[in-house]
């Protein structure tokens, strides 16, 4: 975009290629893991919108095309998959370090970049081949903060429309909830930050900004609010009507949120379950009200920019803070955007201290003793039976979690021991429907027809959405001849997915066996 950040790059490519080096090194658990049941055969194995480029274009979503590109090249091989988000967190890391470096230095960036590139909140966003979409999000937002930096630094009009032209892209090509927080960071980091005093004529570039954040939320906040919270209850297993109150909630995720980043010692896919005591809740108020207090005391003391990284960090997970929930209270994903910004107040802190032997010492000492944790979970991000078994033991009380379990060992052929926790999952959560499905699948599996029967309808009274359910019932049926209930089974299923593969085949058959 510049000269000054073309000389940038290239002065510090021994450095980044270092970065490069650690990033794969702390993440070779995961460079030929698996692809995980959590999300991963529904966005990536079965979804046929990635198996064209065509469409893939035509849906003008760049998650779709960015996982088009690698299944057009590598098929549905989850070693590529793991590739591309290795590489996308090394390009975010060097993102991370020339934003670092516009706002505050080449010190700070290179220990924010270090820190960021290791830091273990980072491993489910870089490990999760479903959650690619928060690097995504990350690539871009850096993206549009740089080009606004250089614009406040240079007075330079073609920086700002650089900015607003890659926002502009974000929005036209990867148009999520996500993609409207931006806005409010790039406005925060204004204020804050650069240090610009609010004013009418000052603030009109922020209008481009606000413009499209609109387009989303008229399109898509509005719009799919209902689908969202319909997806939380069918998909998810997840009551908005029954959760706790907003009151309840903040005091938590803002906890969580600090947690993950100070040191995130429970690192788990599905923060859930866990019972919370009234001195654990009254532990987190406390915390809560200790980072409200320090935001007071910054504001004061005229520490802006210590305050501005604060408010960023929070502005960047805001979807956990609405009134009416759409999102998890708590997920690791959420927090990468914020650990590039913790990361700085890491450094700007670490730089505080006068000797440069101790400043390095200190970096070395966080840098191994994140990249140890990181190396630790990506090892268990490898595979469906590593993850589960260590999402057991850090989230013992997580229905979801037993239920995976069970469909690792069903892959297995150890069908006792699958409905075993398929059992365990439905004691946890009596109304998860999807447990039930898999019970009736697993007795299907092992030849019980009768048992399969059972649980199979259960499933379906209890979640008349468990398209697969019907599937299932109407191959019994079929099997059994009735091929007049089969039908009725295979159509209600196309009814709730239309298009469903094995129904539409199904049918065929069927039509040529019973016209």
């Amino acid at each position: 975009m510049s000269l000054d950040i073309k000389k940038l790059l290239k002065g510090n490519i021994v450095f980044f290629v270092m970065l490069g080096v650690l990033i794969f090194v702390a993440y070779r658990g995961v460079l030929n893991g698996e692809f995980v049941t959590a999300d991963d055969p529904f966005g990536i194995i079965t979804n046929p919108k990635i198996k064209s480029l065509t469409e893939a274009f035509k849906n003008h979503n760049f998650i779709l095309i960015a996982r088009a590109l690698i299944y057009k090249v590598a098929g549905l091989n989850s070693h590529a998959y793991h590739i591309n988000s290795i590489i996308f967190h090394v390009i975010n890391t060097i993102l991370v370090f020339v934003l670092s470096y516009t706002l505050f230095g080449r010190g700070v960036s290179i220990i924010t970049s270090i820190l960021f590139a290791l830091h273990p909140v980072n491993t489910e966003a870089v490990g999760w081949l479903s959650a690619d979409n928060y690097l995504y999000h990350a690539f871009f937002t850096f993206l549009v903060l740089i080009p606004f930096v250089l614009y406040k630094k240079t007075q330079n009009r073609r920086f700002l429309d650089w900015s607003v032209g890659i926002y502009a892209m974000e929005v036209a090509f990867k148009m999520d909830v996500w993609s409207t927080l931006t806005p409010v960071i790039l406005v925060i980091m204004d204020q804050f930050i650069l240090n610009t005093k609010i004013s009418l004529k000052k603030s009109l570039y922020y209008l481009p900004y606000i413009g499209l954040a609109a387009i989303i939320i008229l399109i898509v906040v509005i719009q799919q609010y209902g689908t969202r919270v319909s997806e939380l209850d069918v998909v998810h297993h997840f009551s908005v009507k029954n959760t706790a109150p907003i009151h309840q909630r903040i005091p938590y995720s803002m906890y969580m949120a600090a947690e993950l980043l100070i040191f995130p010692k429970t690192l788990t896919i599905y923060h859930e379950g866990t019972i919370i005591t009234k001195n654990m809740f009254t532990g987190m108020v406390v915390a809560s009200l200790v980072i409200v207090l320090l935001c007071i005391y910054l504001l004061k003391k005229k520490q802006k920019v210590y305050l501005g990284l604060i408010l960023i960090i929070f502005a960047s997970i805001s979807p956990t803070f609405s009134p009416v929930q759409v999102a998890w209270l708590a997920a690791e994903r959420y927090m990468y955007v914020g650990a590039a910004f913790f990361c700085m107040i890491l450094a700007l802190l670490i730089l505080k201290i006068k000797n440069r032997n101790i400043i390095i010492a200190v970096t070395a000492l966080i840098a191994v003793l994140y990249f140890i944790k990181t190396s630790g979970r990506a090892y268990e991000w490898k595979t469906n039976k590593g993850l589960w078994l260590a999402t057991q033991k850090t989230s013992p009380y997580s229905y979801r979690t037993y239920n995976n379990l069970g469909d690792v060992y069903a892959q297995e052929g150890n069908y006792e021991q699958a409905i075993k926790y398929f059992e365990q999952a439905l004691k946890l959560n009596p109304t998860y429907a999807e447990a039930v499905h898999n019970i009736g699948y697993t007795f299907l599996r092992l030849g019980n027809k009768e048992m399969a029967k059972k649980y199979l309808t259960k499933s379906v009274e209890m979640n008349p959405l468990l398209y697969q359910s019907l599937f299932k019932l109407g191959a019994i049926a079929y099997e059994e001849k009735n091929y007049e209930q089969a039908k009725v089974y295979f159509l209600k299923s196309l009814e709730v997915n239309p298009g469903f593969p094995p129904s539409v085949k199904a049918l065929e058959v069927l039509n040529r066996v019973s016209p």
